[in-house]
């Protein structure tokens, strides 16, 4: 049996504060490009792939993935 629990799909603005948040607490910053020339989001293989050709070519990428 599948369970299926909507309200984690819901993107509402209480719960992108919230998620937020906690992706701030959980990242140091501290080392970070003040800038990034190319954000990729889905480290799939389209994403991973176009983020190390981006990265060999010498941009600052950023790669988010759930």
């Amino acid at each position: 049996m599948t369970y299926f629990d909507a309200e984690a799909t819901r993107l509402s603005p209480a719960r992108r504060a919230r998620l937020l948040d906690s992706l701030r607490r959980q990242i140091d910053f501290s080392d970070s490009p003040t800038h990034v020339d190319l954000v990729v989001i889905g480290a799939g293989v389209t994403g991973a792939g176009i983020a190390v050709d981006a990265a060999t070519r010498g941009l600052d990428v950023l790669l988010i993935d759930a």
